[in-house]
């Protein structure tokens, strides 16, 4: 029996695929990607379409190519890898939980019944670079969700258009659109993606500059609901998005899951580049709490690995010299902290971080809770 995996480009990044015997019996696919921890961004390898062929499934060919694929990231000096997976499998890899889903659900008829003083439009081509620039400033500091190049472009499959979730049984899972609104210069101000069909209409991302184009886009949304035949419409948001927050005034309900082994899943790559790139983010919320840093510095201890932050003059560095202040974390537990999706005293609960009491408030505010999100639109 012959073997050989092979690392080839992509359109989007490269591909990882087993050959047994002359056959692909299993591959995957690694989109080249930029997210943010903070106010930071990172490199970031997105893992999408693992796949085995029928004949040859359960044989262990998609644990290696998986295997292979974090070999390969770490040659190409990625910081961090993200994925969105099936239950109880992608943790074999290293891979956590590390953003939640939510939902928001209005009923049709409470949103608003009017509009006035901004126009909105279905969504032309050329509006996609004022679109970026409208989602990079409300964005500016979510963790997990993507970084946009200005040429970036919606893609759902291989086909132009928004990415969308399945909204139903029976219904077609199809790309969706997006609906601008311009103020009284013509400059788009907000945009909204969505998709109504058949009883069913589901918002995924919404952004705006100006919250006073929230009633007119929720106007909107009302009229392309009601137009199907939609009793209620879905806002795919994280739970802290503005836009969420204007639409409890409707009445609305929200579901939030929590994964616990699938969804929204991530993993250090490179421990100490990471770290590198998170300095000037992990400064500015040190210098934004009252925590005091050791004055030896923090180390932090990932999976045998040692990064310390000292405190100086200049401000926040990185040494490979150990202080007297020992953090003992997996890179598991390390990611949903760095994250923001779980804190200090929830893994504290069950020993999958070792500190002392006393540094809690600077891991605290070096690593608050937050509400990480990844947008449907950049989702793989």
């Amino acid at each position: 029996m012959t073997e050989e995996m092979s690392v080839t480009p992509s359109a989007r990044g490269w591909d990882v695929t087993l050959n047994v015997d002359g056959q692909d019996v299993s591959g995957l696919a690694v989109v080249d990607k930029k997210t943010r921890v903070g106010k930071a961004h990172l490199k970031m390898a997105g893992v999408a379409g693992v796949w085995t062929d029928e004949a040859h499934r359960k044989k262990g060919y998609a644990s290696r190519v998986m295997w292979a694929s974090v070999d390969e990231m770490v040659r190409r000096r990625y910081d961090v890898s993200i994925l969105f997976g099936i239950e109880d499998f992608y943790h074999r890899y290293g891979y956590a939980a590390c953003a939640a889903n939510s939902v928001c659900q209005v009923e049709t008829e409470a949103l608003p019944r009017s509009s006035s003083g901004f126009r909105v439009r279905a969504a032309r081509s050329g509006d996609l670079p004022r679109i970026v620039s409208v989602y990079a400033k409300t964005n500016v500091d979510r963790s997990v969700s993507a970084v946009r190049s200005r040429f970036w472009q919606p893609v759902h499959g291989n086909r132009p258009g928004w990415r969308m979730p399945r909204m139903g049984a029976g219904v077609v899972r199809r790309p969706g659109k997006a609906i601008v609104g311009e103020d009284e210069k013509g400059r788009v101000i907000g945009y909204v993606s969505y998709d109504a069909q058949d009883g069913h209409c589901m918002v995924t991302e919404v952004g705006a500059t100006d919250r006073s184009v929230y009633p007119a886009l929720a106007h909107r949304v009302r009229r392309l609901a009601s137009g199907v035949g939609a009793d209620r419409v879905r806002f795919c948001l994280p739970v802290d998005d503005p836009f969420g927050q204007y639409l409890g005034r409707f009445g609305c309900g929200w579901s939030v899951h929590f994964p616990e082994n699938s969804g929204s899943m991530g993993k250090l790559v490179s421990i100490s580049s990471t770290f590198q790139k998170l300095i000037q983010t992990l400064a500015e919320r040190l210098g934004e709490s009252s925590s005091v840093m050791p004055q030896s510095g923090l180390t932090f201890v990932i999976d045998e690995e040692a990064v310390t932050l000292l405190r100086k003059k200049s401000g926040l560095v990185l040494t490979d010299v150990l202080s007297k202040s020992v953090v003992r974390i997996d890179q598991m537990p390390m990611i949903q902290l760095l994250c923001g999706y779980r804190s200090v005293e929830d893994l504290m609960i069950t020993d999958e971080i070792q500190v002392a009491k006393a540094v809690v408030p600077v891991v605290n505010a070096l690593f608050p809770r937050s509400n990480p999100y990844v947008w449907w639109g950049d989702r793989f």
